[in-house]
Parts: structure tokens; sequence; C-alpha cells
């Protein structure tokens, strides 16, 4: 029969592994590091995995394809261990960054609700994040971790980290981790974390931290991603951090250009420039004063 159904470009797919826990079905593994639809019956076209892509390696074709079997989908998920993932209408707990930490293991895993059966279509119901129990690279499993007590000495020879989640680069966080809750988001330019000595202990504390390079690699999603972080993220405000050099004033740019979408612009917004010798050029608070 002809419908819709999941392809995945093996081009662009890096293997991370982000599309598999948010296919309800399970219709994704990752093998040879490269996602695989492993089965035409498994998957029901109607791309929860989409938005979970940082490649763009997933879209929806209508081919010549089996026809999606429920059946078979519940003895997949038992065969691999995984329940069929309920509604986040009907769950007791929230999904994924919606107040806080509630419903979520250690290891940012959804608790499965005993409410009972529901039906294919409720199951795809709310923001389309499933969060079974299927392999995540641990590049992008969404963890937060405690900082050390105010005070804690670190080794001999060694300055404390401040860092308190994981991941940090912008391609991996899901915009609504629970690590973004109630903290200022600091948005680095790689090269101004590495060039400023005193990151850590100035940005990090209390704060939650992307990096992104506003030169190299693909940068459509950026402005999108940011949006989604600051719509939904929970966050208090926002510092950018970037380097002197001028390709780097486009990461400030869209950052400005992402709380306007986001309709979060009354954020507060301060920029700090570093030099190129590590020093701080200037620092100051900004406006979203941007044309739409």
């Amino acid at each position: 029969m002809k419908r819709k159904i999941v392809r995945i470009d093996a081009e662009k797919c890096n293997g991370c592994g982000l599309c598999v826990p948010n296919c309800a079905e399970g219709a994704i593994q990752v093998i040879d590091g490269t996602a695989r639809l492993v089965a035409e019956n498994l998957c029901d076209g109607l791309g929860a995995c989409l938005g979970e892509c940082p490649e763009g390696a997933i879209t929806i074709e209508e081919r010549d394809a089996d026809a999606f079997d429920e059946t078979v989908v519940e003895k997949h998920l038992k065969a691999i261990g995984r329940e069929a993932a309920p509604s986040h209408g009907n769950s007791p707990h929230p999904p994924f960054g919606k107040g806080g930490q509630g419903g979520f293991g250690e290891h940012g895993h959804h608790h499965e609700s005993h409410q009972g059966k529901h039906s294919h279509e409720e199951r795809h119901a709310g923001h389309g994040h499933h969060h079974g129990r299927g392999f995540v690279c641990p590049s992008s499993r969404a963890v937060s971790h405690d900082r050390p007590a105010a005070g804690e000495a670190a080794p001999a020879g060694e300055v404390r980290s401040e860092l308190g989640h994981w991941p940090v680069k912008l391609q991996l966080v899901p915009p609504t981790a629970p690590f973004f809750r109630g903290k200022e988001l600091v948005v680095a330019a790689d090269c101004g974390a590495v060039a400023f000595g005193d990151f850590h202990r100035r940005f990090l504390k209390e704060a939650a931290v992307v990096i992104q390079c506003p030169k190299f690699g693909e940068q459509d999603f950026v402005i999108p991603k940011l949006a989604g972080i600051m719509a939904e993220g929970g966050i208090t405000g926002v510092t950018v951090v970037r380097m002197e050099v001028p390709c780097c004033g486009g990461l400030s740019w869209a950052v400005q250009k992402a709380l306007q979408q986001s309709g979060k612009d009354g954020l507060p917004l301060r920029e700090v420039v570093v030099g190129v010798r590590g020093d701080i050029v200037s620092e100051r608070a900004q406006t979203t004063g941007l044309p739409v």
C-alpha cells in the first residue's frame, strides 16, 4: 500500500541516537553507527522523531510500504524491553522539562504511567517526546549533576568545574531539559570558553550553558533551537559570551532574533566580548531592538 513513512538519509545521520527514544514504536535503531528503520510495519509515519534530529536526516516520504501494524509494534516493544508511551495529557508526570524534573529518572527517562492502555493517537499527543528505554548516545543524553558545595576545595593544582549538566552543544541539548529551568542561559562561542581563563567561575555558577560556533557548520537550526529553549526551558535571562572577531557577532544577533521569535524579549540580556588574548574587551546589557 502507498502511505507516509519515515526516510533516514544515511549520509546526513551522525549516529547520535536522539531519534531512537523519541520513536514510540521502537521502529528506529542505531546499527553500525547509523540510524535505521528496522521494519516498515513498525513506523506509523506520524514523524514524532523528526524534530529530534540535529542533522535533518529524517523526513517523511510517501511510497509503497507495508501497512503499520500495532499488534506487531506491541510485540516488538516487549521484545526490546520497552512499553508503549502514554499520552502526556493522561500521565501523572509532566512531559520532559515541564515543571522541573518530576516524572523522570536520574538519566532523564520518563516514568511509565499506570493508568492503563492508550490509543495509538493518544500516545502521539502533546509534544511528541517519547522517552522510552531505547539506546541514547552518551553525547546527547540530558543529565543534570550536582555542583560541588560552596567552599569545597578542588584537588591540589586543579580549578573546580562549575558545569552542572550535560550535554552543552546547542545541537544536542533538548529545549525542555530540566537543567534549564530557573537558570540563566549562557550562550557561548566555543572559542570564548577556551580563551577566557575564568570562564567557569565567572559565568557557570548557577547557570546553564550551550556552546556554538557562529562561523562553521550548519546555522539554520540555531535561531529556532535557541527560541525553543527560551520559550519552553524556563530560563531567567541570557548572557552571550563571544569573541571580539567580527564573525562572532553573529552569535549575539542570533540570540536577539531568537528572543523575538520566542516572545521572551523581555528577558534580561547581556553581551560579554572576549579578546583574542583572553581578556574581557567589553560587557554590556543588550536589547532586542532588531527588525523582525
